[in-house]
């Protein structure tokens, strides 16, 4: 994975309204890792278990957001 992809990922969740402790808490990883990965001060490259956390926890985020979106317009 590109290291730029790991910043992105979690930016794209805190724009979606989790935290960096409720990423850390979800992902397993320490509050500092998850802000060290956000401002690209934990080294050049994130190590694999790092990035496959960060990656699950995207995914299943941007699922339920799109699920909540289909959910809102299905209503209106």
């Amino acid at each position: 994975m590109d290291t730029k992809t790991t910043p992105l990922l979690i930016a794209e969740m805190m724009a979606l309204g989790l935290t960096q402790t409720e990423i850390a808490r979800r992902t397993g990883l320490s509050q500092s890792t998850v802000s060290q990965q956000m401002t690209g001060r934990r080294g050049k490259r994130p190590g694999h278990d790092t990035v496959d956390a960060i990656k699950k926890l995207h995914s299943s985020v941007i699922r339920a957001a799109r699920r909540r979106q289909r959910e809102t317009a299905e209503a209106a």
